[in-house]
């Protein structure tokens, strides 16, 4: 029987259909692993500059900070599908869907900025005890890495629909370069916090960069911009 279905699956497997779903996919895949290095790249030089207790510090921060990534995934497939059903008809929908995403994206960023500096000292202390008092500032000062990272989600979806994720893994690879070169000297100036203060200026950079010279990253940040005036809207709205 397996034998008879694998042969029967060979037989019907369309090769030109494979090689264009991965040739769509690939940018997709370059970026993941970008975006893993930027995010893995700051626990490597901060291990080879200020050793094993910095990095025990720093990677508590990292950690409670990935709890949150969940949130803005759940809320960006729940968005989604009518992103895409709004891309082919209707031009004001399709941009004030990815408005509404881009908006709840900053919501919940904020939200999680918001309960790590009323939370995270206690929950360092209970989790980890006092000898990792240290990570609860690197804790706070990571956690306006959010602000950029839930956008990226966001944005990837978008680029999905636009077929520009390449300008994605393009924006990540320059992430990566600007972080290494300013981990260099930001880490020895300011210890673990200048890892974090690498990463906010290699993303805060590598968008801005972009924003001049590929229109599709540049309407992207205007939707961002412009995401947060969205309340007001509904509020003229109401009055009317």
């Amino acid at each position: 029987y397996k034998l008879k279905n694998t042969l029967n699956l060979l037989r019907h497997f369309d090769w030109t259909l494979a090689k264009k779903i991965f040739e769509n996919a690939l940018p997709v895949l370059i970026m993941m692993l970008f975006s893993f290095a930027l995010a893995r790249v700051d626990q490597l030089m901060i291990m080879s500059y200020l050793g094993e207790a910095a990095l025990g510090q720093f990677a508590v921060a990292v950690k409670l900070i990935d709890i949150w990534q969940f949130l803005p995934m759940a809320v960006i497939n729940s968005l989604f599908p009518s992103i895409v059903q709004a891309f082919g008809s209707s031009s004001y929908e399709y941009n004030l869907g990815i408005k509404r995403l881009y908006f709840m994206m900053l919501l919940i960023s904020l939200s999680c900025i918001s309960g790590v500096y009323l939370l995270g000292d206690g929950v360092i202390s209970v989790l980890y005890g006092e000898q990792y008092k240290e990570a609860i500032e690197l804790l706070k000062l990571y956690s306006w890495v959010t602000i950029f990272t839930f956008f990226i989600y966001a944005r990837t979806k978008i680029f999905t629909i636009e077929s520009a994720v390449k300008y994605g893994s393009y924006m990540a690879f320059i992430a990566v370069i600007i972080n290494i070169v300013l981990n260099t000297y930001l880490i020895p100036a300011y210890g673990a916090q200048g890892a974090i203060y690498s990463s906010l200026l290699a993303y805060g950079l590598s968008n801005f960069i972009f924003v001049f010279f590929v229109e599709v990253v540049r309407v992207n940040a205007i939707r961002y911009i412009t995401s947060l005036f969205l309340p007001l809207s509904y509020f003229r709205k109401g009055g009317e």
